[in-house]
C-alpha cells in the first residue's frame, strides 16, 4: 500500500488474496489498524499499522492489506472512425448503428470485467 493510509471506506484483501474485516483505526500504537482474517472456520485477529504493514516474523508479505476495488462488467459497443477515434459506449448495436456518423469503419463489441476505476 504504500503510503496510503487505511480507511474504512474501503476494501481491502491481504496481499495473498484473504478477506479482511476491519473493525478498528485507532487502537493506538505502532499496529492502530484492527481487523480479523477467516481461519480453520473462524475469525483470527490481526493488526497492521497505519500504512497496512504487518510485520510478519518469518519476514513475508502475504498479511500486507492491499485495497480490493470491486469488478464491474463492461458490455458495450462502441463506433471506430479513422485515426483510431472511439466514441462513448453504447448499450447496444442498434444504438451504435444509430449514432454513427457515415465515416465509421468499424463498430466493436466490448465485453469484460474490469476492476472499479481501471484506466481513470
Amino acid at each position: 500500500m504504500s503510503d496510503q493510509v487505511v480507511s474504512m471506506d474501503k476494501e481491502y484483501r491481504t496481499r495473498d488474496g484473504r478477506e479482511v474485516r476491519l473493525y478498528a483505526m485507532d487502537a493506538g500504537g505502532a499496529y492502530p489498524v484492527h481487523g480479523a482474517l477467516p481461519r480453520d472456520g473462524g475469525w483470527a485477529l490481526f493488526s497492521w499499522t497505519v500504512n497496512g504493514k504487518y510485520i510478519d516474523k518469518a519476514g513475508g508479505l502475504r498479511y500486507d492489506l492491499i485495497e480490493h476495488k470491486s469488478i464491474v462488467k463492461v458490455d458495450c459497443w462502441m463506433n471506430v472512425y479513422k485515426g483510431g477515434v472511439v466514441t462513448e459506449g453504447q448499450c447496444s448495436k442498434s444504438d451504435a448503428d444509430r449514432t454513427g456518423c457515415g465515416d465509421r469503419i468499424a463498430c466493436i463489441h466490448i465485453e469484460r470485467e474490469v476492476e472499479q476505476g481501471e484506466g481513470l
